[in-house]
């Protein structure tokens, strides 16, 4: 089984705008840092216009139940592979994946689309985990976390763009 979660948001910039914005590795280091994670490390980021292809490390913390201390730990180590495209000035389109240090399976989308002379931004995660018995809840603990994580992503996108 798999949890699906989305959230989305509008912005007062121009696509392209918001496209090079999120694809600024002073931009990834910020919005991680400012969302609690440590020891970030941007490796690749930037883009030509129509596409990126990002990598991201970071520390994240979870307050995890004692039961499920045995697959995920307080501070867990994250990997973000982010493919973008698009055509500049229409839309964007990113598929992405986040490896973690636990059974946990993590990827999604992120778009970007022109709303008026702004843009709205929407990411969906879809969150799966395949561990006998306790998988189902572990995959909703994690999804917990997760929709969390969405909205400081997307608040963080608006406080940042704005004027």
């Amino acid at each position: 089984m798999t949890t699906s979660l989305s959230v989305s948001v509008n912005i007062n910039k121009d696509i392209n705008t918001v496209f090079s914005t999120i694809c600024d590795g002073d931009y990834i280091r910020k919005k991680l840092q400012a969302n609690g994670a440590r020891n970030v490390d941007v490796q690749s980021s930037g883009h030509d216009g129509a596409s990126a292809r990002l990598v991201y490390t970071r520390e994240e913390a979870a307050d995890v139940p004692s039961a499920f201390k045995k697959f995920i730990s307080e501070w867990n180590q994250i990997t973000s592979r982010d493919n973008w495209t698009g055509t500049p000035g229409e839309s964007y389109h990113c598929t992405y994946q986040v490896e973690a240090n636990n059974p946990v399976k993590i990827s999604g989308r992120h778009t970007l689309e022109p709303n008026g002379s702004g843009t709205t931004s929407t990411i969906y995660m879809d969150i799966s985990c395949r561990i006998p018995l306790v998988g189902k809840k572990l995959e909703k603990f994690v999804a917990g976390l997760s929709q969390k994580s969405l909205q400081e992503d997307v608040d963080f996108q608006k406080l940042y763009m704005t004027d």
